[in-house]
């Protein structure tokens, strides 16, 4: 009895009218919305400038600038009418895009995003002083071979080239061909990377100003004289300004996010499977910008 009204019902013309008016009804601007567009002069100037750069000229010809324009109004219709349309919700595209937008909305009303002064970066020093060390570092001649009966016998020629030679710093022009500098400045973990552990290792335990005996490494075997060796260290500030001013900067965004998100926990409630969210452990999270960011990770 019901299915039979009801097809009655979709085969009227009324009806059809009623559905038609409820989907335009849905659509339909909110009352109190205006047409009203309007787009910045400043706005048209700068996009019009970097369509200049974009092309390689000094400036946009006439047709140029109303393309400019044209797209301008373009992308103001199209963004409202999407708006209206609500098409950006389930867009995961687009919230990522908002979360991000936010996130560096977050940094900004901060102040975090503003460049680090020296007396910030003394301050983010100090807080945490003994984390900042400097690497331990070797400055070495070496001669490499292809076997250690090879450095065995090039032992007393690399001596004497050293007491002749009239820079403490000038490598014997002996041995095989190598692609690196035979004087080599460097830290032990680079060492450890270009000649493997054991050479690394080796290279603490020797006497300095001393052509050693044969060690092997990954690509050979050498005869090392150790010039000069600095062991790991504590940093002073000024050592390690250019990673201070990259890591507390991050540090100091991170915790601008995370005060916001804080604050943003407090004014709305959380549910988490029907149960309530007062806390957050944070995430250590920052907006996506031009220097390193962990949102683009």
């Amino acid at each position: 009895m019901i299915k039979r009204v009801v097809k009655r019902a979709l085969r009227h013309r009324l009806t059809h009218f009623f559905l038609i008016g409820a989907v335009l009804f849905a659509i339909a601007r909110p009352p109190g919305t205006t047409h009203l567009v309007q787009i910045d002069p400043a706005l048209l100037a700068a996009l019009r400038s970097a369509e200049a750069r974009k092309l390689g000229k000094a400036s946009l010809s006439a047709e140029e600038a109303r393309q400019v324009e044209a797209r301008a109004v373009e992308d103001e219709l199209l963004y409202r009418e999407a708006l209206r349309l609500r098409i950006d919700e389930g867009d995961l595209i687009v919230r990522q895009r908002l979360v991000q937008k936010l996130l560096v909305l977050a940094e900004d009303i901060d102040g975090a995003s503003e460049p680090l002064r020296d007396s910030d970066l003394q301050r983010c020093f100090a807080e945490n002083e003994g984390a900042w060390r400097l690497p331990a570092t070797v400055e070495l001649l070496h001669v490499v071979t292809s076997s250690r009966a090879r450095a065995e016998a090039l032992r007393e020629q690399v001596e004497a080239f050293s007491r002749g030679a009239h820079d403490e710093k000038e490598a014997p022009p002996l041995g095989e061909s190598f692609p690196t500098n035979r004087h080599v400045t460097s830290t032990i973990d680079e060492i450890e990377r270009s000649f493997g552990a054991d050479f690394a290792s080796a290279l603490p335990g020797l006497p300095l100003q001393t052509w050693s005996e044969p060690i092997e490494s990954k690509v050979g075997w050498h005869l090392v004289r150790v010039i000069a060796l600095a062991p790991e260290r504590q940093a002073r500030w000024e050592d390690v300004r250019s990673r201070l001013a990259i890591e507390c900067q991050v540090r100091r965004r991170e915790e601008a996010v995370r005060r916001y998100v804080a604050r943003l926990l407090q004014e709305y409630e959380v549910y988490v499977g029907g149960e309530r969210r007062k806390d957050l452990s944070p995430t250590n999270r920052t907006a996506p910008r031009g220097e390193r960011s962990r949102e683009d990770q």
